[in-house]
């Protein structure tokens, strides 16, 4: 059952037995065309598309950017509202390269990146040392 709590000096307001849930993530924005800097604009259409308000076009689900849950939906995940129980993920792009290719890629980069790390983190304890004196 959903927890009885509510914070002292604030009024219950009214809720629909739907609930809205909103990535906000730059990658998710990017991927569905909002990072040309109105991000703003498209997010609150979709949101008065969901409100039903007049002249705001037909709402739709977005996989991996928004989602509309019912009260049952949440009550289902135990009203835990992390964003990714409703909104989900896309499907990841095929780049071509192979699994395997890609993980030994990805692993020389990062010990070349840890490598420069050490260098680095040298450089700095050496100017350490020259300002002690």
């Amino acid at each position: 059952a959903p927890p009885r709590h509510r914070p002292r000096g604030r009024r219950q307001r009214h809720r629909s037995r739907h609930s809205r849930r909103l990535t906000s993530s730059p990658g998710a924005c990017a991927r569905h065309g909002f990072s040309t800097g109105l991000g703003t604009p498209p997010i609150a259409s979709i949101y008065h598309a969901w409100r039903g308000e007049p002249d705001a076009g037909e709402y739709n689900d977005i996989l991996g950017f928004c989602a509309s849950a019912t009260f049952d939906q949440i009550a289902e995940h135990r009203f835990v509202l992390t964003p990714g129980r409703y909104v989900g993920t896309e499907d990841a792009e095929d780049d071509g390269e192979p699994i395997d290719k890609k993980i030994a890629r990805l692993k020389k980069e990062l010990y070349q990146a840890f490598e420069e790390t050490e260098q680095l983190q040298d450089r700095v304890r050496e100017a350490l040392e020259r300002i002690d004196g």
